[in-house]
């Protein structure tokens, strides 16, 4: 059973509410970042969930991390910023670094965004970003400062399969946009071991965890008892799952089993 202690905002534009409604949230020691979703809006809390402060991103903010000195590194949408899927920000919004991923691809070339997605995870004991994209069988690690360090694929797990749709009206175009999601959520404990979600190209699909190392080589695998959209774990190691369609949050205790 979950016992609410805090709760905050409502619909609204006035300070502490959400237009669009919230998204992305990460903590920083005392600090709770909270992005609207699919706005440029981030807003700043205590972790009372006390109002401190909002600010604009350069883009539309689809994942939201703080690193390890409390800036907060964002994925967006480069509608306004071309081609610059990561940007890293202070607490007041102001850019640090913006940078275009080795793997992203010409939004021109591909006629859309959403082959650029990804979700995306910092190493707690070094700094290294992890992003893994939501619809191609692609990782790429970054260091603390956001350069290029490697990159792999995992074996045995295929690309999104391609669909045609049309964006509607009189003169609507078509373009090809992913049928399949290939990784759902990643996660990175003090060790440096990815835990990587696979998603609708899985065996068991929104269940097969892979446990890799940054190397790309898997260190073993597990099942979730349900489909689930995210996980993370704690620092007492308890797992933590969304399912049911994004309606109920879960708390699992993990059982090793030896060889």
């Amino acid at each position: 059973m979950a016992k609410i202690v805090l709760q905050v905002g409502k619909r609204g534009k006035n300070p502490g509410e959400f237009t669009q409604g919230p998204s992305q949230i990460d903590v920083y020691k005392n600090i709770v970042a909270v992005a609207e979703f699919s706005s440029r809006r981030v807003h700043i809390f205590s972790d009372n969930l006390e109002y401190k402060s909002s600010f604009y991103a350069p883009d539309i903010v689809f994942r939201l991390k703080f690193d390890r000195d409390g800036n907060i590194w964002l994925g967006v949408v480069s509608y306004y910023r071309k081609n610059q899927n990561l940007v890293k920000v202070n607490r007041k919004g102001t850019v640090l670094k913006s940078i275009k991923l080795k793997n992203s691809r010409n939004v021109k070339e591909i006629g859309n965004e959403i082959w650029n997605f990804f979700d995306f995870a910092i190493n707690p004991t070094n700094g290294d970003i992890i992003v893994a994209y939501n619809f191609r069988n692609k990782i790429e690690i970054r260091d603390s400062a956001g350069n290029f360090k490697s990159e792999f694929t995992i074996p045995g797990i295929p690309e999104s399969r391609k669909k045609i749709i049309s964006t509607g009206g009189l003169f609507g175009k078509k373009i090809e946009v992913p049928e399949d999601l290939v990784f759902s959520s990643l996660w990175v404990n003090g060790e440096g071991y990815i835990f990587i979600l696979i998603g609708d190209v899985a065996s068991s699909p929104k269940r097969d965890v892979f446990v890799l190392n940054d190397k790309g080589e898997i260190i073993t695998s597990f099942k979730l008892p349900q489909q689930s959209s995210w996980i993370s774990f704690d620092q007492d190691g308890y797992l933590y799952t969304i399912e049911n369609q994004r309606t109920i949050v879960k708390k699992y205790k993990m059982i090793y089993h030896g060889r």
